[in-house]
């Protein structure tokens, strides 16, 4: 390798970095600042715009990905992950906001537009940025895979850091956790996305909507 192109791979690299650290980093800790919401969504919406392009443009997810079988051990793994979660996620509800549980149902309409919402468009946005992109472009900047899936678990619980609240903190990084090892295995965008939706609506269910600003049956 020539020394112009050692260069170019040395800036090349410098500019991923900088551009996480303005993407995931920067811009959600700026959410917390007092300026005007429309800016905020403006920002937010840019972001995923360039993360969707980028994603098309370079095609990192093929069809035969869409769905990859993996090995019984994995299943099981994953299995034993959702079985784990689901009941972590009742206890720390059951002692932190007893009264919220399952008070979804008081309105099935609203459950089933946020099952809607939630699942076919903030589920599939996040984990395309969040790990199909992410992953695209920053994995190779990283020769530790566990640093790297840390890290990554750790800015998609700053995404929520707007919320103010450290259950919401606690979870969505135990989440990134999971979502980042099942991407990692098995480069399907759609299982990860079944597997965050599972999470998800079991979250909702317990009444976690009301810490996330959704709307919520009183």
């Amino acid at each position: 390798m020539t020394t112009g192109a050692i260069q170019a791979k040395k800036t090349g690299q410098v500019n991923r970095y900088i551009e996480l650290i303005l993407l995931f980093i920067l811009l959600p800790a700026s959410l917390l600042l007092n300026y005007p919401t429309p800016i905020k969504v403006g920002l937010c919406i840019g972001a995923f715009i360039f993360s969707l392009w980028i994603v098309i443009k370079e095609k990192p997810v093929h069809r035969s990905t869409l769905w990859s079988i993996s090995t019984w051990s994995f299943w099981k793994g994953l299995l034993l992950r959702l079985a784990f979660g689901m009941i972590a996620a009742y206890v720390i509800m059951y002692f932190y906001k007893p009264d919220m549980i399952f008070v979804i149902f008081k309105d099935l309409r609203l459950f089933f537009a946020i099952v809607f919402i939630y699942s076919f468009l903030s589920v599939t946005a996040q984990e395309l940025a969040y790990r199909t992109f992410f992953f695209h472009r920053y994995e190779h900047l990283f020769k530790n895979k566990q640093v790297f899936m840390l890290l990554n678990a750790a800015v998609f619980s700053l995404a929520h850091i707007i919320f103010k609240d450290p259950v919401v903190l606690l979870m969505t990084f135990a989440g990134g956790l999971f979502f980042a090892y099942t991407y990692d295995k098995s480069r399907s965008l759609l299982l990860v996305c079944i597997e965050h939706a599972i999470y998800g609506l079991w979250l909702f269910m317990l009444g976690i909507g009301d810490l996330l600003a959704f709307p919520m049956p009183t």
